[in-house]
């Protein structure tokens, strides 16, 4: 169900696989499809994703560190 609903771009379902990728949960842990699903969620209004999103740039996980994305 989450796929599904993760492709009709329903943020909290966005989130959810994120975390998969993002735990290894089920799947290989792979922080580009994390990363990814991050920013689509976000983009949608997400609150976590938006958060888990700025940790991310803030701590240089899987991208480049960067405080100022990190910070809006």
């Amino acid at each position: 169900m989450v796929p599904g609903t993760a492709n009709a771009g329903h943020p909290g379902a966005l989130f959810a696989l994120t975390l998969t990728f993002d735990n290894g949960e089920g799947v290989t842990r792979d922080i580009d499809p994390a990363l990814a699903f991050y920013r689509d969620a976000a983009v949608l209004g997400h609150g976590g994703a938006t958060a888990s999103l700025g940790a991310f740039f803030h701590k240089g996980k899987g991208v480049p560190q960067d405080r100022a994305p990190a910070s809006h």
